[in-house]
């Protein structure tokens, strides 16, 4: 399944949940924490959340209950590559640096 590519457009830090615009044009999907692939980014979000205009890869899989929304599953922060809770210091969570657009 190949990856998709969006934007974060809602996150409830309480709930742990928020969706996604995918940027190919499909509907949006939801976001959970627990399908963030990177443990490290995973506490890191369960603590500050997403924020609106992130922009992360993902796999779509359908609901468990085969209604709704697509889910986003294997989350990753796009440019970030994980493993060091990528997200920066700065308390705005815009003091990570960006990759150069390809």
């Amino acid at each position: 399944m190949p990856k998709e590519r969006g934007i974060v457009n809602t996150w409830d830090i309480d709930k742990q949940f928020g969706f996604v615009s995918v940027t190919s044009g499909k509907p949006d999907a939801f976001l959970h924490s627990e399908n963030i692939r990177d443990l490290n980014l995973r506490e890191e979000v369960k603590k500050v959340g997403l924020k609106r205009g992130d922009k992360i890869t993902f796999n779509l899989e359908p609901p468990e209950t085969g209604r709704g929304k697509m889910v986003a599953v294997n989350i990753e922060l796009e440019g970030g590559g994980g493993g060091g809770g990528g997200r920066g210091g700065g308390g705005r969570g815009r003091a990570r640096s960006e990759s150069p657009p390809r």
